[in-house]
């Protein structure tokens, strides 16, 4: 059995210090703005900084909480502070996988892996492996485990399709005797 484990690269926390700060920033030019109206400059200058610093610790901890694992048959991900999920992908149920890059993610040199599935229309990725430096071979990783386990499935299928052929055929000779009788039935009703 093929599995991997991981977790996101260790540029992936600054990723998240950069969208933690530029929300600071907005909530401390909004405070500003409420400061100069109402002369009170300090406390509303204090309040940003402490969303910063809760913003910065919740990012270290919600980093340090994530964590990937690829087998066979599917892609586990572990991740959450307060509540922590655990996130089961069957292969089975994948219908696409995408890289994705924003301009934060190539400025750190990495990326995203989104697991789409059927199930979420393909709009929404069912999982989002993220903070990913060697996005290309992880793509090819995944992308090889499923043509492997479709490759799998195929045969099976077969198989169970040989075996359930005659189950199939004495099912439908059934329901033809079924249609005659009815027939019989309606053309002579006494």
């Amino acid at each position: 059995m093929n599995t991997i484990q991981f977790r996101p690269h260790m540029r992936y926390p600054f990723k998240l210090y950069i969208a933690a700060i530029s929300g600071t920033l907005f909530t401390f030019i909004f405070f500003i703005g409420l400061a100069v109206e109402h002369d009170h400059l300090s406390f509303l200058v204090l309040l940003p900084l402490i969303v910063l610093a809760f913003s910065l610790v919740g990012a270290t901890l919600y980093y340090s909480s994530i964590s990937y694992h690829i087998d066979d048959n599917e892609v586990i991900v572990r991740a959450g502070v307060l509540r922590r999920t655990v996130k089961h992908v069957p292969l089975k149920n994948v219908t696409n996988i995408t890289v994705t890059r924003d301009v934060r993610d190539r400025i750190l040199g990495i990326g995203s892996l989104s697991i789409q599935t059927a199930g979420t229309g393909g709009i929404i990725p069912e999982e989002v492996l993220a903070g990913i430096r060697d996005l290309d071979d992880l793509y090819a990783y995944v992308a090889q485990r499923l043509r492997s386990f479709r490759a799998d499935m195929s045969n099976t299928q077969t198989r169970d399709q040989a075996i359930a052929d005659p189950i199939s055929m004495a099912i439908l000779q059934e329901l033809r005797a079924i249609r005659q009788l009815l027939s019989q039935q309606q053309q002579h009703p006494y």
